[in-house]
């Protein structure tokens, strides 16, 4: 009997310092980059779909690769605050506005909303090892109003990574940034 009071004793013990508590989760959001230098005046309406991503990504959780392998890490604790395509959606459309800043750029969330193009983004893949590399690759398309696609292009983007899943979370803010400015360069030469 005294060894199970002893164990039980030990037990309450570590709950209250802190044994097998859970680290409290960190959420994260894409945000659009300030600043950019305008590339066009045009006064045109551009709606951006909502964006597709592959099912590895659409969860709370950042997924990140391996080491290069196809093994991916699902963080527990580090979450993305709200659906990644949503944000996504909302921070190429703000950072596609700093480009065009004479532009009416919003997301489109209505089938029946006009404008005078429209833009559809897939993402092939958005990976990260820490300490490395962050990548994005999107398939991306401009349609005019008739609903024809004028543009179609594959967009591969890498930039340097730090240690951290904020570092992370940063360096993806830029490689949408870097896409907007893909896509806003197109828009200005048509």
């Amino acid at each position: 009997m005294k060894k199970i009071s002893v164990f039980f004793i030990a037990f309450l013990l570590a709950g209250c310092i802190g044994f097998g508590t859970s680290q409290p989760s960190k959420f994260y959001i894409l945000e659009a980059l300030n600043g950019q230098a305008p590339l066009s005046q045009k006064k045109i309406s551009i709606g951006v779909e909502p964006i597709k991503i592959p099912g590895y990504l659409d969860k709370p959780q950042i997924v990140l690769s391996e080491n290069n392998s196809p093994e991916m890490n699902l963080s527990e604790t580090q979450r993305w605050a709200e659906a990644l395509s949503s944000m996504m959606q909302r921070t190429l459309a703000k950072d596609m506005g700093n480009y065009l800043p004479n532009a009416f750029i919003k997301s489109k969330t209505y089938g029946s909303e006009n404008f005078t193009y429209t833009i559809f983004a897939e993402v092939a893949s958005m990976d990260g090892i820490l300490g490395d590399k962050a990548e994005l690759s999107v398939w991306w398309s401009i349609l005019n109003s008739d609903g024809k696609t004028i543009v179609r292009e594959q967009s591969k983007l890498k930039r340097p990574l730090d240690k951290t899943y904020a570092d992370y979370v940063d360096t993806q803010s830029k490689l949408l940034n870097d896409l907007a400015e893909k896509i806003s360069k197109k828009l200005a030469e048509l």
